[in-house]
């Protein structure tokens, strides 16, 4: 591996304008566990601000007579498709000028979309790290208590009152409700990147929401956007389905997003995609 190549991607595709919107998608997002705290005249503390921000919601039920209450988790789906768009330009952008000399150069074109790989990784790494300032933030304007292992009722109610807080474990919220949506992170922008070798980065962008929206409707395990709600992995687990389950199916989409990615680069002719 090229370690000049990837220092470069770090650079040049974290230090950039548009990430200076991520903490704009989680000051909203968890604005909704403040309003909530209100109602119950509680004060939430920091590990209630990062599990509101992947809450999600149960499974939607549509409506025809109240089509609003079939609307997909907005909140949620700003914080986890927040990412999505951020990520989308850098890598088929990084295919012209500057990019495309640094690739000739390295002579490999493996080498390139591993670089930008690990560029994705650090870069929902980054989207993390804004999340949890977001979540300090919040808690310092709150007066809540700056902790990862005290929660209060304000939870339950993001939680849509299902989930009984006091026999679940601090450490296995946070698993649920945050780690593992970090995860799906991962896998759905490597997933994007790949896609964006085969058609148009705007086609792999919907595709990726397509994903997130569908899973909202259906509560399949196998349906990535469902591990990405924590409301919805806590459930899977009173139902028997292991964490050590819900984990497969993101690292599987990571591994096959970064092999085929990969060898369609290798095929692709990037005079043809450099426009």
């Amino acid at each position: 591996m090229n370690y000049k190549l990837i220092n470069r991607d770090l650079k040049r595709g974290i230090l950039r304008k548009r990430n200076l919107l991520i903490p704009i998608f989680f000051l909203i997002t968890q604005a909704a566990c403040c309003s909530d705290a209100a109602l119950l005249h509680t004060v939430p503390t920091w590990m209630d601000y990062l599990l509101s921000a992947f809450a999600g919601r149960l499974p939607v039920e549509v409506n025809i007579h109240q089509p609003v209450s079939a609307l997909p988790p907005l909140e949620w789906l700003a914080g986890v498709g927040g990412i999505l768009f951020l990520s989308l330009d850098y890598p088929l952008g990084d295919l012209s000028g500057e990019g495309m000399q640094v690739l000739i150069r390295t002579g490999s074109k493996r080498k390139w979309f591993l670089s930008k790989c690990i560029w994705n990784i650090a870069n929902c790494l980054l989207y993390a790290t804004m999340l949890l300032l977001s979540g300090l933030i919040w808690t310092f304007l709150s007066k809540g208590d700056f902790s990862l292992v005290k929660y209060t009722d304000a939870i339950n109610m993001v939680y849509e009152w299902t989930i009984n807080t006091e026999n679940i474990a601090p450490e296995l919220l946070f698993l649920t409700g945050f780690l593992m949506p970090f995860l799906v992170m991962i896998s759905l922008n490597l997933l994007q990147m790949s896609l964006c070798m085969f058609t148009k980065p705007i086609f792999a962008l919907m595709l990726a929401l397509a994903v997130l929206i569908i899973s909202v409707y259906n509560d399949s395990p196998y349906l990535i956007g469902n591990i990405a709600m924590g409301i919805r992995t806590l459930a899977y687990i009173e139902k028997g389905c292991s964490v050590v389950q819900l984990l497969l199916v993101p690292l599987v989409i990571i591994c096959l997003s970064i092999i085929i990615g990969s060898v369609r680069f290798g095929k692709m002719d990037i005079l043809l995609r450099e426009d």
